[in-house]
């Protein structure tokens, strides 16, 4: 039988290992292959509410290398993983820690948290590729002289070079405005994509929760369930005890009357032996 869960904030001996795993969150050989994973896949999660099948695939695949990753770092220090599944269910609420631990394993499976996750992280790609190309459009504007105001003019009042000037200051003008436009482009796109990453991050934050509620919501049940199983375990139990009562006194007063009933005429005639009146006394001699 399990050991109940104890209750929240309670030490258990199994508080180290929840401190292990948390370490093992944040260290490069978890960190580099799942970031690596979702940086390499998050293209294919556009902002759709459609799940496409191509979802489903990644996810799967996402909880493989999460179990694989868990297993590894479990077996290093000689867990074995199904009694981690056990120690989780025994101390999950032990700490602060320990819950911590719990949900974000937890978080893993659900799908919504997962998509959310890859969303995210995919604008925050592009995001950073719009800067990038805003920084390099911003140096190549620098970079560019303004087109000829008053110089032009007065230069175009000298001979023959006055149409080959022209066509210079027109080409440099019209390079001039093509970068600013791809500046104002993109300004125009860093806004967007930062309003779109702060609704990711806050639908993101949705499905997490809306996932720890979910599976708090399926413990009560599952923790209901158990109770109203040992409740008409408990309740069979008793009827059967009154059952074995009853029977046993049935049999014992079955017993008594049959003692009584088997003992009652040998005594009788016990009685009737014993009671039997005496020989007569024979009578006295009469005189002579």
């Amino acid at each position: 039988m399990a050991t109940p869960a104890p209750a929240g904030g309670a030490e258990t001996e199994h508080d180290w290992l929840f401190d292990y795993i948390m370490n093992v969150f944040k260290a490069p050989t978890w960190e580099v292959p799942i970031m690596s994973f979702i940086d390499d896949n998050c293209v294919v999660f556009d902002n759709d509410d459609e799940n496409k099948f191509a979802y489903s695939e990644l996810h799967d695949k996402f909880k493989e290398l999460v179990d694989t990753l868990l297993e590894t770092h479990l077996t290093e220090i000689g867990v074995a993983p199904e009694d981690f599944v056990e120690i989780c269910s025994q101390a999950r609420d032990g700490r602060d820690v320990n819950r911590m631990v719990f949900d974000q394993i937890m978080a893993v499976d659900d799908f919504m948290t997962f998509k959310k996750l890859m969303q995210k992280r995919n604008m925050e790609l592009e995001l950073e590729a719009v800067k990038a190309l805003k920084s390099r459009a911003s140096g190549a504007a620098s970079s560019t002289p303004a087109p000829a105001g008053d110089d032009g003019a007065s230069e175009s009042d000298d001979g023959g070079d006055d149409g080959a000037e022209g066509g210079t200051t027109d080409a440099g003008a019209a390079d001039y405005m093509d970068e600013a436009l791809r500046a104002s482009l993109s300004d125009y796109a860093v806004s967007k994509t930062d309003a779109e990453l702060e609704m990711a991050e806050l639908e993101q934050a949705i499905a997490a929760s809306l996932a720890l509620e979910q599976e708090r919501l399926r413990l009560l049940k599952a923790v209901a369930a158990a109770e109203a199983a040992a409740k008409a375990a408990a309740d069979e139990l008793a009827a059967m005890t009154d059952a074995i009562d009853e029977m046993s006194k049935e049999a014992e007063d079955m017993a008594a009357r049959e003692e009584e009933g088997s003992g009652g005429p040998t005594e009788a005639s016990e009685s009737k032996g014993g009671d039997a009146a005496p020989s007569p006394k024979p009578a006295p001699a009469t005189p002579v």
